[in-house]
């Protein structure tokens, strides 16, 4: 299995922040309207770190290391580029009020900030998608080997329906699982939290092919697993506590 860095990936770019701008709406003709006059104001340009992650954009100045402007990914409405110009339309929606940020960089820098921001945006999107759906795959795929190989099941027959606990690898999630009977069927899935060391994983395997050898002593039923991409999973048959 492979090893996964999971943690939070920070682009940096640096840029001459041109500052910001209200406008009252959103396209290509405000935004390039907002950046030429923020152009003229040399007086208000600041040398700057343009920092990008899935939380959101930071700009800091780059001398003191103050923060001029922040603002979550999801308030961004609208990117424009033209002519070494790159610009944010971030919509407040608490204040009801729009506003282009502009920044002048070169073309190699250019490109790396359009393409940091479509990554965050990515990534932003997965990590809303999967606070509905926990189990939602993530990740490339990768070949399962072992005496789990035939243990695989549909993540997709699964589904959430609540938190139950905590163990030491993730949360544990009661679930229904759809058979092949189409019936709907209670289960206990523990996750394999994507910040696990190694030696975390290789117990997760472990306790796994554990379960899968007491089956024949009619314990607690051990139904398959979800390996070949993250969150890695184990299904379990749901006992309620009377």
């Amino acid at each position: 299995m492979k090893r996964y860095d999971t943690k939070p990936k920070v682009s940096t770019i640096g840029t001459t922040y041109l500052g910001g701008r209200v406008v009252t709406e959103r396209g290509d003709k405000p935004s390039k309207t907002a950046a030429k006059k923020l152009q003229g104001e040399k007086a208000n340009h600041c040398a700057a770190l343009v920092q990008v992650q899935s939380e959101g954009v930071r700009v800091v100045d780059s001398l003191t290391g103050e923060t001029l402007v922040t603002f979550i990914l999801k308030d961004i409405a609208y990117c424009y580029a033209f002519g070494g110009v790159f610009t944010f339309t971030v919509k407040d929606k608490q204040l009801g009020i729009t506003t282009v940020h502009a920044f002048q960089l070169d073309e190699q820098s250019m490109l790396q900030l359009q393409h940091s921001v479509q990554e965050a945006l990515k990534l932003a999107k997965e990590a809303e998608e999967r606070s509905k759906n926990p189990f939602l795959a993530m990740g490339e795929r990768e070949t399962v080997t072992g005496p789990l190989f035939e243990k695989q099941i549909r993540r997709s027959d699964l589904e959430a329906l609540m938190p139950v606990g905590a163990g030491q690898f993730g949360q544990v999630y009661l679930a229904f699982q759809q058979t092949k009977k189409k019936e709907k069927e209670r289960r206990a899935v523990k996750t394999l939290r994507s910040a696990a060391s190694e030696a975390d994983r290789q117990e997760f395997m472990q306790e796994a092919e554990l379960m899968l050898e007491l089956n024949e002593f009619h314990m607690v039923q051990f139904i398959g697993v979800c390996l070949s991409q993250r969150p890695w999973l184990m299904v379990l048959e749901f006992l309620e506590c009377k």
